[in-house]
């Protein structure tokens, strides 16, 4: 994908955003901070397997392990101890939410290409 199509890059971040919605049915804050941790979650994990996959450090990982992956699990045990959602929900909105990025890293881990 060229750097021309921001749109396509914005629709693939957007469209499991409904779904994750659907499935977190807590107060409209906590949604947006379970759909941030998301991110943050997919995000950390796909550059751990990354550097899991190739054996070589990889730009991002210290982020992934320090930052992303310890606030997305904070964050969604707040969205789940506060807007009263259980565990099971949260993780799978955040899955759900995930879903471009967890396709995004599998082409670049195994395939060497990019979705945007």
């Amino acid at each position: 994908m060229s750097a021309r199509a921001p749109g396509l890059r914005i629709l693939a971040i957007a469209l499991p955003f409904p779904f994750a919605i659907h499935v977190a049915r807590g107060a409209r804050v906590c949604r947006l901070v379970a759909w941030v941790s998301f991110l943050m979650l997919a995000n950390g994990l796909v550059h751990v397997v990354g550097i899991l996959t190739h054996r070589r450090y990889s730009p991002g990982v210290i982020t992934g392990c320090f930052l992303y992956l310890p606030l997305s699990i904070l964050f969604m045990r707040a969205v789940a101890r506060e807007c009263a959602v259980s565990c099971r929900m949260v993780l799978l909105a955040a899955l759900i939410g995930g879903v471009p990025m967890f396709i995004h890293g599998y082409l670049i881990v195994f395939r060497g290409s990019r979705l945007f």
